[in-house]
């Protein structure tokens, strides 16, 4: 994190241990800004605690994890955020950000970019990874700006990507980030 913030913050890799804490903040996640995720609250609720461990961390997709962030002087985790290498081999070059999320008394304090600048280090260590890929709900103008300053270019927009359960259409930004190390 940058220097002069209030509470240091820790980010790292979520282990099976995280899964309760993890599957809490989505849900609250998902509370907060439904139009934001594709899953609903009740279709997350219903997952089994195993199936939320295989998501954060699991042996037969190792380059796959999710990141937590966390208030160092609460332990308090407070910021989310997962990578999911695509497994088909012509592929394999490309991973997907997905599942960021921040919570809303701890905005505007850096954590996500420090979410995501972690992410894309991680992802540049990984064999093969050449590119970074997103999607975000079009008209979150916080998401957009974020994304754009992490070095992610929108190559597309999927409309009508998303219809919420009390009928708002959603649109889909695609965004696209190249590695550094990479062609």
């Amino acid at each position: 994190m940058t220097s002069g913030q209030a509470e240091p913050i820790s980010i790292r890799r979520l282990t099976h241990d995280d899964a309760e804490t993890y599957r809490a903040f989505v849900l609250q996640a998902l509370q907060d800004t439904p139009s934001a995720f594709i899953v609903t609250y009740d279709e997350y609720r219903a997952k089994p605690i195993e199936w939320v461990k295989e998501r954060i961390a699991s042996p037969q997709q190792p380059h796959d994890f999710v990141l937590g962030a966390f208030d160092q002087a609460s332990s308090e985790m407070v910021g989310i955020v997962g990578l999911d290498v695509l497994p088909r081999i012509q592929e394999r070059h490309k991973a997907h950000l997905y599942g960021m999320a921040v919570s809303p008394s701890c905005r505007a304090r850096g954590i996500g970019r420090a979410l995501i600048e972690r992410t894309l280090a991680e992802a540049a260590g990984i064999q093969g990874v050449r590119q970074v890929l997103l999607m975000y709900s079009e008209g979150n103008t916080a998401a957009e700006r974020l994304y754009h300053s992490c070095g992610f270019v929108e190559f597309g927009r999927e409309p009508r990507a998303m219809l919420t359960v009390n009928g708002q259409v959603v649109n889909k930004v695609h965004m696209i980030r190249l590695l550094d190390n990479q062609e």
